[in-house]
């Protein structure tokens, strides 16, 4: 089987990975298109998520527990132009319009998302969960079964006033 999209890249302007608060996530996604392929759309997702999973044993039975919290759901969806307050929307062929062709050769597409204004909790991975920020690109195909993914994490980090009193640390 030939795949028809041999390659993804996720680039992100100035190879930043560390994030905070309220600023831009900007890049690019580049897509080495081997063959001209039929698609709804090309769409990128950013996610942030907490994930917590741990297991109970009682007497013979465990009972396993997992939670999660979503702090940031964004996409964009290439092809015509619309802007939105906090993200880009690139519209595509739509749920009732025929699809549209992908072309052979390297496709280029810019994204921007904002980050909320609220306090978001800082990338974390431990036994019992992780907090995650990442970026989803989508090749969404006519046939579902025929979509391709590809991820990029990237780190946000809270604000730390290392300068408030409970911060402070005793000197002697």
């Amino acid at each position: 089987m030939v795949k028809s999209i041999s390659q993804c890249f996720v680039n992100l302007d100035g190879d930043k990975n560390v994030y905070r608060r309220s600023e831009y996530v900007k890049g690019r996604v580049t897509l080495n298109v081997e063959e001209n392929i039929q698609i709804k759309a090309v769409r990128v997702y950013l996610y942030g998520e907490a994930l917590t999973k741990w297991d109970i044993f009682l007497d013979r039975s465990n009972r396993e527990n997992i939670g999660r919290e979503k702090y940031v759901g964004h996409y964009v969806t290439f092809h015509n132009y619309q802007q939105y307050a906090f993200f880009y929307i690139f519209f595509s062929a739509g749920t009732n319009n025929p699809p549209v062709t992908l072309v052979k050769g390297k496709q280029t597409y810019r994204f921007t998302f904002k980050l909320p204004d609220r306090v978001l909790p800082s990338s974390f991975e431990g036994e019992y969960g992780a907090v995650r920020y990442w970026l989803k690109v989508l090749v969404d195909r006519p046939m579902f079964n025929l979509n391709r993914s590809w991820y990029r994490a990237f780190t946000v980090l809270h604000n730390i006033d290392i300068n408030t009193t409970a911060l402070k640390v005793l000197r002697t």
